[in-house]
Protein backbone atom coordinates (compact mmCIF):
# COMPACT_ATOMS: atom_id res chain seq x y z
CA UNK A 1 0.00 0.00 0.00
CA UNK A 2 1.17 3.54 -1.20
CA UNK A 3 0.48 5.90 1.66
CA UNK A 4 1.37 9.63 1.95
CA UNK A 5 3.83 11.06 4.75
CA UNK A 6 3.00 11.06 8.11
CA UNK A 7 2.21 14.15 10.03
CA UNK A 8 2.68 15.67 13.35
CA UNK A 9 -0.33 17.08 15.57
CA UNK A 10 -2.33 16.98 18.56
CA UNK A 11 -4.79 15.26 17.65
CA UNK A 12 -5.90 11.86 15.69
CA UNK A 13 -7.46 13.12 12.30
CA UNK A 14 -10.35 11.74 10.99
CA UNK A 15 -11.94 12.09 7.73
CA UNK A 16 -15.62 12.03 5.78
CA UNK A 17 -16.68 13.14 2.78
CA UNK A 18 -20.28 14.47 2.71
CA UNK A 19 -23.08 15.78 0.51
CA UNK A 20 -25.75 17.87 0.57
CA UNK A 21 -28.47 18.09 -1.94
CA UNK A 22 -29.67 21.18 -3.26
CA UNK A 23 -33.80 21.26 -2.24
CA UNK A 24 -36.11 20.58 0.40
CA UNK A 25 -37.79 17.59 1.52
CA UNK A 26 -39.73 16.27 -1.00
CA UNK A 27 -38.28 18.39 -4.01
CA UNK A 28 -35.19 18.94 -6.02
CA UNK A 29 -33.92 21.84 -7.32
CA UNK A 30 -30.97 22.32 -9.28
CA UNK A 31 -29.83 25.53 -9.91
CA UNK A 32 -28.33 27.17 -13.43
CA UNK A 33 -25.57 29.41 -12.10
CA UNK A 34 -24.00 31.84 -15.18
CA UNK A 35 -25.35 31.92 -18.83
CA UNK A 36 -22.34 29.33 -20.09
CA UNK A 37 -23.55 26.57 -22.35
CA UNK A 38 -21.45 23.54 -22.88
CA UNK A 39 -20.48 23.10 -26.75
CA UNK A 40 -19.35 19.87 -28.68
CA UNK A 41 -15.72 19.78 -27.47
CA UNK A 42 -17.21 18.98 -23.38
CA UNK A 43 -16.34 15.71 -22.08
CA UNK A 44 -19.97 15.45 -20.55
CA UNK A 45 -23.35 16.76 -20.78
CA UNK A 46 -25.24 17.59 -24.05
CA UNK A 47 -24.31 20.97 -26.55
CA UNK A 48 -26.52 23.45 -25.59
CA UNK A 49 -27.00 22.32 -22.46
CA UNK A 50 -26.33 25.13 -19.38
CA UNK A 51 -22.34 24.60 -18.27
CA UNK A 52 -23.07 25.02 -14.47
CA UNK A 53 -25.78 23.68 -12.52
CA UNK A 54 -25.69 23.77 -8.56
CA UNK A 55 -27.46 20.51 -7.75
CA UNK A 56 -25.60 19.40 -4.18
CA UNK A 57 -22.17 20.36 -2.39
CA UNK A 58 -19.89 17.90 -1.83
CA UNK A 59 -16.84 18.59 0.81
CA UNK A 60 -14.39 15.90 2.75
CA UNK A 61 -14.38 17.15 6.34
CA UNK A 62 -11.04 16.79 8.30
CA UNK A 63 -11.08 17.18 11.98
CA UNK A 64 -10.04 15.56 15.23
CA UNK A 65 -11.05 12.01 15.98
CA UNK A 66 -12.40 10.16 18.27
CA UNK A 67 -10.35 6.76 18.21
CA UNK A 68 -9.23 6.26 21.67
CA UNK A 69 -8.75 3.20 23.47
CA UNK A 70 -12.41 3.16 24.55
CA UNK A 71 -14.46 3.61 21.26
CA UNK A 72 -11.33 1.76 19.14
CA UNK A 73 -13.00 -1.66 19.14
CA UNK A 74 -16.16 -1.06 17.93
CA UNK A 75 -14.50 1.24 15.71
CA UNK A 76 -12.78 -1.39 14.21
CA UNK A 77 -15.25 -4.17 14.18
CA UNK A 78 -17.33 -1.42 11.95
CA UNK A 79 -14.06 -2.25 9.28
CA UNK A 80 -13.07 1.02 9.34
CA UNK A 81 -9.39 2.05 9.41
CA UNK A 82 -6.80 4.29 9.08
CA UNK A 83 -6.76 5.30 5.30
CA UNK A 84 -9.02 6.77 2.35
CA UNK A 85 -8.18 7.09 -0.92
CA UNK A 86 -6.55 10.02 -2.39
CA UNK A 87 -8.27 9.59 -6.17
CA UNK A 88 -11.70 9.70 -6.55
CA UNK A 89 -13.21 6.25 -7.53
CA UNK A 90 -13.66 5.40 -10.64
CA UNK A 91 -10.04 5.97 -10.72
CA UNK A 92 -9.96 5.14 -14.87
CA UNK A 93 -12.33 8.08 -14.81
CA UNK A 94 -10.79 10.33 -12.59
CA UNK A 95 -7.20 9.97 -14.40
CA UNK A 96 -9.31 10.44 -17.75
CA UNK A 97 -10.10 14.11 -16.47
CA UNK A 98 -6.61 14.98 -15.18
CA UNK A 99 -5.56 14.27 -18.71
CA UNK A 100 -7.82 16.19 -20.17
CA UNK A 101 -7.30 19.38 -17.41
CA UNK A 102 -3.19 18.71 -18.42
CA UNK A 103 -3.64 18.17 -22.00
CA UNK A 104 -1.95 14.90 -21.86
CA UNK A 105 -2.23 11.63 -23.82
CA UNK A 106 -5.00 9.34 -21.54
CA UNK A 107 -3.02 6.68 -22.39
CA UNK A 108 -0.03 7.82 -21.14
CA UNK A 109 -1.78 9.33 -18.02
CA UNK A 110 -3.13 5.90 -17.12
CA UNK A 111 0.29 3.92 -17.74
CA UNK A 112 2.22 6.05 -15.60
CA UNK A 113 -0.18 6.69 -12.74
CA UNK A 114 -2.92 4.26 -13.13
CA UNK A 115 -1.69 1.47 -10.70
CA UNK A 116 -0.19 3.83 -7.98
CA UNK A 117 -2.84 6.33 -8.06
CA UNK A 118 -5.32 3.16 -7.41
CA UNK A 119 -3.36 2.50 -4.27
CA UNK A 120 -2.33 5.83 -3.04
CA UNK A 121 -3.89 6.31 0.41
CA UNK A 122 -3.68 9.31 3.17
CA UNK A 123 -3.34 8.53 6.56
CA UNK A 124 -6.42 9.80 8.32
CA UNK A 125 -9.07 7.63 10.15
CA UNK A 126 -11.64 6.97 7.55
CA UNK A 127 -15.34 8.16 8.95
CA UNK A 128 -13.84 8.30 12.06
CA UNK A 129 -16.20 9.81 14.88
CA UNK A 130 -15.68 13.62 15.55
CA UNK A 131 -13.73 13.93 18.92
CA UNK A 132 -15.92 15.75 21.68
CA UNK A 133 -14.40 19.49 22.15
CA UNK A 134 -14.71 18.27 25.99
CA UNK A 135 -11.96 16.10 25.26
CA UNK A 136 -9.19 18.92 23.90
CA UNK A 137 -6.20 18.84 25.30
CA UNK A 138 -6.25 22.38 26.61
CA UNK A 139 -8.66 23.23 29.56
CA UNK A 140 -11.24 25.14 27.55
CA UNK A 141 -14.38 23.52 26.16
CA UNK A 142 -15.48 25.39 23.49
CA UNK A 143 -16.33 24.39 19.86
CA UNK A 144 -13.92 23.48 17.45
CA UNK A 145 -12.91 26.64 15.08
CA UNK A 146 -14.26 25.66 11.51
CA UNK A 147 -11.99 26.23 7.89
CA UNK A 148 -13.57 26.10 4.62
CA UNK A 149 -10.59 25.25 2.04
CA UNK A 150 -11.18 26.19 -1.64
CA UNK A 151 -9.00 24.17 -4.50
CA UNK A 152 -7.54 25.61 -7.54
CA UNK A 153 -8.15 24.32 -11.16
CA UNK A 154 -7.64 20.86 -11.46
CA UNK A 155 -7.68 20.16 -7.96
CA UNK A 156 -9.96 18.13 -5.54
CA UNK A 157 -10.96 17.43 -1.92
CA UNK A 158 -8.09 15.07 -1.23
CA UNK A 159 -5.20 17.31 -2.98
CA UNK A 160 -4.77 19.10 -0.26
CA UNK A 161 -4.63 16.43 1.96
CA UNK A 162 -1.42 17.08 3.90
CA UNK A 163 -2.39 20.80 5.07
CA UNK A 164 -6.03 20.22 5.74
CA UNK A 165 -4.94 17.46 8.04
CA UNK A 166 -2.55 19.40 9.99
CA UNK A 167 -4.88 21.95 10.26
CA UNK A 168 -7.37 19.53 11.53
CA UNK A 169 -4.59 17.90 14.04
CA UNK A 170 -4.63 21.15 16.13
CA UNK A 171 -8.25 21.28 16.74
CA UNK A 172 -9.91 22.64 13.64
CA UNK A 173 -12.90 20.86 11.60
CA UNK A 174 -11.38 21.68 7.80
CA UNK A 175 -14.50 21.29 5.13
CA UNK A 176 -12.56 20.95 1.97
CA UNK A 177 -14.42 21.62 -1.05
CA UNK A 178 -14.94 19.25 -4.15
CA UNK A 179 -16.51 22.13 -6.27
CA UNK A 180 -19.02 21.19 -8.88
CA UNK A 181 -18.24 24.50 -11.30
CA UNK A 182 -16.26 22.39 -13.70
CA UNK A 183 -12.49 23.13 -12.24
CA UNK A 184 -12.38 19.47 -10.64
CA UNK A 185 -10.99 16.70 -13.31
CA UNK A 186 -13.77 14.59 -12.40
CA UNK A 187 -16.84 14.30 -10.04
CA UNK A 188 -19.34 11.87 -10.25
CA UNK A 189 -23.08 13.78 -9.41
CA UNK A 190 -24.17 12.37 -6.17
CA UNK A 191 -27.67 13.52 -5.46
CA UNK A 192 -30.19 11.76 -3.78
CA UNK A 193 -33.82 13.27 -3.28
CA UNK A 194 -33.78 15.30 -0.39
CA UNK A 195 -35.42 13.18 2.17
CA UNK A 196 -35.03 9.43 0.64
CA UNK A 197 -32.02 7.49 -0.38
CA UNK A 198 -32.84 7.16 -3.70
CA UNK A 199 -30.46 8.19 -6.27
CA UNK A 200 -31.74 11.52 -8.15
CA UNK A 201 -29.26 11.17 -10.74
CA UNK A 202 -25.33 9.60 -11.18
CA UNK A 203 -23.80 11.36 -14.02
CA UNK A 204 -20.30 11.40 -14.85
CA UNK A 205 -18.86 15.26 -14.81
CA UNK A 206 -15.15 16.41 -16.08
CA UNK A 207 -13.09 19.39 -16.18
CA UNK A 208 -14.33 22.23 -18.12
CA UNK A 209 -12.09 24.41 -20.05
CA UNK A 210 -13.02 27.68 -21.26
CA UNK A 211 -13.17 26.67 -24.75
CA UNK A 212 -15.76 23.76 -23.85
CA UNK A 213 -18.12 26.83 -23.35
CA UNK A 214 -20.28 29.45 -25.11
CA UNK A 215 -21.80 32.65 -23.99
CA UNK A 216 -25.34 33.12 -26.39
CA UNK A 217 -24.68 36.94 -25.00
CA UNK A 218 -21.50 38.14 -26.72
CA UNK A 219 -21.42 41.67 -24.86
CA UNK A 220 -19.96 40.43 -21.13
CA UNK A 221 -17.37 42.37 -20.43
CA UNK A 222 -15.36 39.59 -18.53
CA UNK A 223 -12.00 38.81 -19.34
CA UNK A 224 -12.85 35.27 -18.07
CA UNK A 225 -16.71 34.73 -18.61
CA UNK A 226 -16.18 31.36 -17.52
CA UNK A 227 -14.19 31.30 -14.66
CA UNK A 228 -16.52 34.43 -12.99
CA UNK A 229 -19.73 32.13 -13.30
CA UNK A 230 -17.44 29.97 -11.64
CA UNK A 231 -16.80 32.17 -8.86
CA UNK A 232 -20.12 32.94 -8.22
CA UNK A 233 -20.85 28.79 -7.97
CA UNK A 234 -18.36 28.96 -5.60
CA UNK A 235 -19.42 31.34 -3.16
CA UNK A 236 -22.74 29.30 -3.15
CA UNK A 237 -21.09 26.55 -2.09
CA UNK A 238 -19.71 27.58 0.77
CA UNK A 239 -22.78 29.65 1.80
CA UNK A 240 -25.05 26.75 1.36
CA UNK A 241 -22.54 24.57 3.10
CA UNK A 242 -22.05 27.24 6.07
CA UNK A 243 -26.15 27.02 6.27
CA UNK A 244 -26.91 23.39 5.82
CA UNK A 245 -24.11 21.82 8.00
CA UNK A 246 -24.78 24.65 10.75
CA UNK A 247 -28.47 23.38 11.26
CA UNK A 248 -26.95 20.04 10.83
CA UNK A 249 -24.77 20.70 14.07
CA UNK A 250 -26.60 22.83 16.17
CA UNK A 251 -30.38 22.45 15.45
CA UNK A 252 -30.82 18.68 15.57
CA UNK A 253 -30.17 16.47 18.55
CA UNK A 254 -30.41 12.79 19.18
CA UNK A 255 -33.68 12.96 21.04
CA UNK A 256 -35.63 13.97 17.96
CA UNK A 257 -36.15 12.83 14.06
CA UNK A 258 -34.21 15.41 12.01
CA UNK A 259 -35.84 17.86 10.19
CA UNK A 260 -33.56 18.12 7.88
CA UNK A 261 -32.81 14.81 5.90
CA UNK A 262 -30.68 15.60 3.33
CA UNK A 263 -26.66 15.54 4.54
CA UNK A 264 -25.22 12.02 3.85
CA UNK A 265 -21.98 10.60 3.38
CA UNK A 266 -20.62 8.95 0.00
CA UNK A 267 -18.42 6.10 0.94
CA UNK A 268 -19.36 3.29 3.29
CA UNK A 269 -22.64 2.51 5.00
CA UNK A 270 -23.30 6.03 6.64
CA UNK A 271 -25.13 7.79 3.72
CA UNK A 272 -27.86 9.31 5.54
CA UNK A 273 -28.63 11.15 8.46
CA UNK A 274 -29.89 8.53 10.70
CA UNK A 275 -30.40 8.95 14.77
CA UNK A 276 -32.16 5.85 15.68
CA UNK A 277 -31.57 4.23 18.96
CA UNK A 278 -30.71 0.89 16.77
CA UNK A 279 -28.73 2.18 13.87
CA UNK A 280 -25.28 1.42 13.51
CA UNK A 281 -24.50 5.10 12.65
CA UNK A 282 -25.95 6.44 15.39
CA UNK A 283 -22.45 7.02 17.49
CA UNK A 284 -21.16 8.41 14.31
CA UNK A 285 -23.76 11.04 13.20
CA UNK A 286 -24.52 11.89 17.02
CA UNK A 287 -20.44 13.14 17.68
CA UNK A 288 -21.66 15.72 15.22
CA UNK A 289 -24.94 16.57 16.84
CA UNK A 290 -24.96 18.97 20.15
CA UNK A 291 -25.49 17.08 23.73
CA UNK A 292 -29.45 16.71 24.56
CA UNK A 293 -27.47 17.92 27.99
CA UNK A 294 -25.67 20.85 27.18
CA UNK A 295 -26.56 23.53 24.46
CA UNK A 296 -23.56 24.36 23.01
CA UNK A 297 -22.20 22.98 19.34
CA UNK A 298 -19.42 20.93 18.87
CA UNK A 299 -18.17 23.08 15.61
CA UNK A 300 -18.49 26.96 15.64
CA UNK A 301 -20.43 28.15 12.90
CA UNK A 302 -21.21 31.89 14.59
CA UNK A 303 -17.98 33.36 15.22
CA UNK A 304 -14.14 32.79 14.05
CA UNK A 305 -14.11 30.75 10.75
CA UNK A 306 -11.14 30.83 8.27
CA UNK A 307 -11.41 30.92 4.35
CA UNK A 308 -8.86 29.15 2.75
CA UNK A 309 -7.87 28.80 -0.61
CA UNK A 310 -4.95 27.86 -3.15
CA UNK A 311 -4.37 29.52 -6.78
CA UNK A 312 -8.38 29.43 -8.13
CA UNK A 313 -9.28 28.91 -4.74
CA UNK A 314 -7.22 31.99 -3.68
CA UNK A 315 -9.55 34.02 -5.89
CA UNK A 316 -12.69 32.55 -4.51
CA UNK A 317 -11.57 33.54 -1.01
CA UNK A 318 -10.87 37.06 -2.09
CA UNK A 319 -14.17 37.21 -4.64
CA UNK A 320 -16.03 36.14 -1.15
CA UNK A 321 -15.02 38.98 0.84
CA UNK A 322 -15.40 41.41 -1.58
CA UNK A 323 -18.89 40.74 -2.43
CA UNK A 324 -22.19 40.97 -0.25
CA UNK A 325 -23.66 37.11 0.08
CA UNK A 326 -25.31 35.24 -3.38
CA UNK A 327 -28.70 34.57 -3.08
CA UNK A 328 -30.40 31.17 -3.71
CA UNK A 329 -34.34 30.74 -4.44
CA UNK A 330 -34.44 34.71 -3.87
CA UNK A 331 -33.41 34.49 -0.56
CA UNK A 332 -30.01 35.60 0.62
CA UNK A 333 -27.79 33.86 2.49
CA UNK A 334 -26.46 35.77 6.30
CA UNK A 335 -23.03 37.22 6.25
CA UNK A 336 -20.17 34.99 6.59
CA UNK A 337 -18.41 35.64 10.52
CA UNK A 338 -14.96 35.57 8.97
CA UNK A 339 -11.94 36.14 11.02
CA UNK A 340 -8.98 34.70 9.07
CA UNK A 341 -8.19 34.24 5.13
CA UNK A 342 -5.50 31.71 4.58
CA UNK A 343 -4.72 32.16 1.08
CA UNK A 344 -2.15 29.84 -0.97
CA UNK A 345 -0.65 31.20 -4.33
CA UNK A 346 -3.60 33.28 -5.15
CA UNK A 347 -4.64 33.64 -9.26
CA UNK A 348 -5.76 36.84 -9.30
CA UNK A 349 -6.88 37.46 -13.17
CA UNK A 350 -10.46 36.14 -12.92
CA UNK A 351 -10.97 38.88 -10.06
CA UNK A 352 -12.45 42.28 -11.12
CA UNK A 353 -9.71 45.37 -10.78
CA UNK A 354 -9.51 46.91 -8.60
CA UNK A 355 -10.37 44.91 -5.14
CA UNK A 356 -11.16 44.30 -3.10
CA UNK A 357 -12.06 47.50 -0.92
CA UNK A 358 -12.13 47.99 2.50
CA UNK A 359 -15.67 48.97 2.18
CA UNK A 360 -16.77 46.05 0.23
CA UNK A 361 -14.78 43.76 2.58
CA UNK A 362 -16.79 45.08 5.72
CA UNK A 363 -20.18 44.87 3.74
CA UNK A 364 -19.57 40.68 3.02
CA UNK A 365 -19.39 40.16 6.82
CA UNK A 366 -21.47 40.10 9.31
CA UNK A 367 -21.95 43.65 11.64
CA UNK A 368 -19.74 41.94 14.53
CA UNK A 369 -16.53 41.01 12.34
CA UNK A 370 -13.89 42.79 11.41
CA UNK A 371 -11.92 42.87 8.58
CA UNK A 372 -10.16 39.57 8.52
CA UNK A 373 -6.58 38.43 9.44
CA UNK A 374 -4.89 37.32 6.08
CA UNK A 375 -2.00 35.56 4.93
CA UNK A 376 -1.05 35.01 1.64
CA UNK A 377 2.07 32.04 1.16
CA UNK A 378 3.32 32.96 -2.48
CA UNK A 379 5.27 30.86 -4.96
CA UNK A 380 8.81 32.04 -5.84
CA UNK A 381 7.07 31.99 -9.58
CA UNK A 382 3.98 33.51 -8.63
CA UNK A 383 6.15 36.50 -6.84
CA UNK A 384 8.75 36.99 -10.12
CA UNK A 385 5.55 37.64 -12.26
CA UNK A 386 5.72 40.99 -11.78
CA UNK A 387 2.65 42.42 -13.03
CA UNK A 388 0.63 39.77 -10.87
CA UNK A 389 2.54 40.36 -8.06
CA UNK A 390 2.40 43.91 -8.02
CA UNK A 391 -1.32 43.50 -7.72
CA UNK A 392 -1.15 41.63 -5.11
CA UNK A 393 0.88 43.45 -3.09
CA UNK A 394 -1.49 46.37 -3.27
CA UNK A 395 -4.42 44.03 -2.09
CA UNK A 396 -2.75 43.09 0.69
CA UNK A 397 -1.42 46.51 1.26
CA UNK A 398 -5.46 47.67 1.11
CA UNK A 399 -5.96 44.63 3.99
CA UNK A 400 -3.29 45.82 5.92
CA UNK A 401 -4.23 49.50 6.29
CA UNK A 402 -7.70 48.39 6.73
CA UNK A 403 -6.84 46.64 10.08
CA UNK A 404 -4.69 49.40 11.13
CA UNK A 405 -7.58 51.86 10.71
CA UNK A 406 -9.87 49.91 12.27
CA UNK A 407 -7.04 49.64 15.24
CA UNK A 408 -6.25 53.10 15.56
CA UNK A 409 -9.89 54.34 14.54
CA UNK A 410 -8.30 56.77 12.39
CA UNK A 411 -6.40 56.42 8.69
CA UNK A 412 -4.62 59.61 8.82
CA UNK A 413 -1.21 57.92 9.75
CA UNK A 414 -1.18 55.33 7.49
CA UNK A 415 1.46 54.55 5.08
CA UNK A 416 2.88 51.73 3.06
CA UNK A 417 6.25 50.49 5.06
CA UNK A 418 9.36 49.40 2.81
CA UNK A 419 8.88 45.66 1.46
CA UNK A 420 11.91 44.68 3.55
CA UNK A 421 10.30 46.83 7.00
CA UNK A 422 7.83 43.72 7.55
CA UNK A 423 8.20 44.64 11.52
CA UNK A 424 6.41 48.35 10.50
CA UNK A 425 3.07 46.12 9.00
CA UNK A 426 0.03 45.35 10.22
CA UNK A 427 1.02 41.97 12.31
CA UNK A 428 -2.43 40.81 10.98
CA UNK A 429 -1.23 41.02 7.98
CA UNK A 430 1.45 39.17 6.17
CA UNK A 431 2.28 38.50 1.95
CA UNK A 432 5.30 35.51 2.32
CA UNK A 433 7.32 34.46 -0.28
CA UNK A 434 8.86 30.42 0.11
CA UNK A 435 11.80 30.44 -1.83
CA UNK A 436 12.17 28.01 -4.39
CA UNK A 437 8.45 26.82 -4.04
CA UNK A 438 6.66 26.16 -7.26
CA UNK A 439 2.83 26.45 -7.42
CA UNK A 440 1.93 22.82 -6.86
CA UNK A 441 4.49 22.90 -3.89
CA UNK A 442 0.85 23.78 -1.79
CA UNK A 443 -0.62 20.44 -2.50
CA UNK A 444 0.41 17.39 -2.35
CA UNK A 445 1.89 16.60 -5.62
CA UNK A 446 5.12 17.70 -3.96
CA UNK A 447 5.03 14.68 -1.69
CA UNK A 448 3.15 11.93 -4.25
CA UNK A 449 6.65 10.26 -4.44
CA UNK A 450 8.17 10.98 -0.84
CA UNK A 451 11.80 10.05 -1.64
CA UNK A 452 14.42 11.53 -4.27
CA UNK A 453 14.85 15.51 -4.34
CA UNK A 454 11.77 16.38 -5.58
CA UNK A 455 10.25 14.29 -2.51
CA UNK A 456 12.70 16.33 0.01
CA UNK A 457 11.70 19.67 -1.52
CA UNK A 458 8.27 18.72 -0.95
CA UNK A 459 8.38 18.15 2.49
CA UNK A 460 10.42 20.73 3.29
CA UNK A 461 7.58 23.05 1.52
CA UNK A 462 4.62 21.54 3.44
CA UNK A 463 6.74 21.45 6.80
CA UNK A 464 7.05 25.68 6.27
CA UNK A 465 3.66 26.16 5.06
CA UNK A 466 1.91 23.82 7.77
CA UNK A 467 4.14 25.83 10.27
CA UNK A 468 2.81 29.27 9.04
CA UNK A 469 -0.58 28.45 8.42
CA UNK A 470 -0.54 27.14 12.51
CA UNK A 471 1.04 30.26 13.93
CA UNK A 472 -1.54 32.51 11.75
CA UNK A 473 -4.64 30.39 12.93
CA UNK A 474 -3.09 30.56 16.63
CA UNK A 475 -2.48 33.99 16.79
CA UNK A 476 1.49 33.90 17.31
CA UNK A 477 2.38 33.91 13.55
CA UNK A 478 5.50 36.76 14.53
CA UNK A 479 7.06 34.46 17.13
CA UNK A 480 7.34 31.65 14.03
CA UNK A 481 8.21 34.19 11.72
CA UNK A 482 11.58 34.29 14.09
CA UNK A 483 11.86 30.52 13.76
CA UNK A 484 12.04 30.81 9.68
CA UNK A 485 15.09 31.49 7.64
CA UNK A 486 14.37 35.24 6.38
CA UNK A 487 16.05 36.51 3.38
CA UNK A 488 15.64 39.85 1.75
CA UNK A 489 13.50 40.35 -1.80
CA UNK A 490 16.95 39.97 -3.94
CA UNK A 491 16.46 38.68 -7.05
CA UNK A 492 19.54 36.80 -8.80
CA UNK A 493 19.92 36.15 -13.00
CA UNK A 494 21.58 32.50 -12.98
CA UNK A 495 22.91 30.72 -16.69
CA UNK A 496 20.40 27.82 -16.86
CA UNK A 497 21.71 25.50 -20.00
CA UNK A 498 21.93 28.62 -23.06
CA UNK A 499 19.19 30.69 -21.27
CA UNK A 500 19.06 32.89 -18.34
CA UNK A 501 16.75 33.00 -15.30
CA UNK A 502 15.70 34.74 -12.59
CA UNK A 503 15.34 33.68 -9.11
CA UNK A 504 15.19 34.32 -5.49
CA UNK A 505 18.84 34.81 -3.62
CA UNK A 506 17.93 31.61 -0.95
CA UNK A 507 18.11 27.97 -0.34
CA UNK A 508 14.51 25.77 -0.38
CA UNK A 509 12.92 26.76 3.04
CA UNK A 510 14.24 29.84 2.83
CA UNK A 511 11.34 32.94 2.96
CA UNK A 512 10.73 36.54 2.12
CA UNK A 513 8.64 38.56 3.80
CA UNK A 514 7.23 40.73 1.77
CA UNK A 515 4.32 42.60 4.20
Amino acid sequence: MFTLPEFPGQYKVGSTTFAIPVGTAGTYEPVVVGSSKLNESALHGSPGSPALTFEEVVFTAYYPADVDQNTSKGFWRSGLHRSMHWLARPVKESLRGYSYFGEIPFWLTYTLLGGFAALLKIPVYHNAPLLHPKHRHSSENEPWPLVFFSHGLGGTQTNYSHICSRIASTGRVVLAFEHHDGTSPFIIARSRIPGSEEHARSEYKYYLNPKDVQFDNDTRSDKFPLRTDQLLFRRLEVYFTHKKFQELVINVDSTSPPEQQTIHTIEGARNIVDTSPKSEDTTFWNSWLKDTLDSSPKVNFQSNITLSGHSFGGATVFSILSQPPPTLHEVAFDPLPVDHALVFDPWLDPLPSPGPSPLELKSSLSPSSNVPNLLVLNSEGYTLWEDHFNRLREIVHTWSTTVKAEQSSSTSSLSKPAPSDWSKSSSKTRLITLIRAQHPSFSDFGILIPFGKRGREGKIFLDVISQLSIGFLDGRLDDELTRQNVKENTVETIKKSKEEEKRLVGDVGDIVINI
